[in-house]
């Protein structure tokens, strides 16, 4: 079965924070969504895409299509999500793309296919990372990296806040 080797990487923190997985080829946009908000510990409270090549793939709710995204994205490089799978968009190894989640925050992945396997199993499986993942609607990078000082310092004004 085909599968891939994929590094996940946040973008624009000081300090490294990934994960690797190998799942199958098979799998559709909103199944790598799950798995990845399963490595992060994310809670599937917001919206999400991924940028792929030319294309934006993205499973909003009918009603939430945005003038903010219909001006960067021509219907025609919209995909869904749950019709898309990996193995129509990824094609070889070394091939990058993002995945958008919580637009608000911004958090932001650079994945890149590190390798294209053939395995007897289709079971999802996380080989690798470093760094705990920022909580849900902590402020995007720079609310994390104030949460960690906070935690890390009793006297700080918002350590009793965020320890609780």
């Amino acid at each position: 079965m085909k599968c891939y080797q994929l590094h996940l990487e946040l973008v624009g923190c000081p300090f490294p924070i990934w994960r690797k997985v190998i799942l199958p080829a098979k799998l559709t946009f909103d199944d790598l969504h799950d798995v990845i908000q399963c490595l992060f510990q994310w809670e599937h409270q917001h919206l999400f895409e991924f940028t792929v090549g030319k294309y934006t793939i993205s499973d909003p709710p009918d009603s939430s299509i945005s003038f903010a995204m219909l001006e960067y994205t021509t219907p025609s490089r919209m995909l869904r999500a749950y019709r898309t799978m990996l193995l129509e968009q990824i094609k070889k190894k070394g091939q990058t793309f993002q995945y958008v989640y919580d637009f608000g925050d911004h958090w932001l992945l650079q994945i890149q296919v590190e390798d294209i396997l053939d395995r007897n199993s289709d079971e999802i499986t996380c080989i690798g990372g470093e760094n705990a993942a920022p909580l849900e609607d902590i402020g995007g990078i720079p609310g994390y990296l104030e949460f960690l000082e906070a935690i890390k310092d009793s006297s700080h004004p918002q350590h009793t806040m965020y320890a609780e």
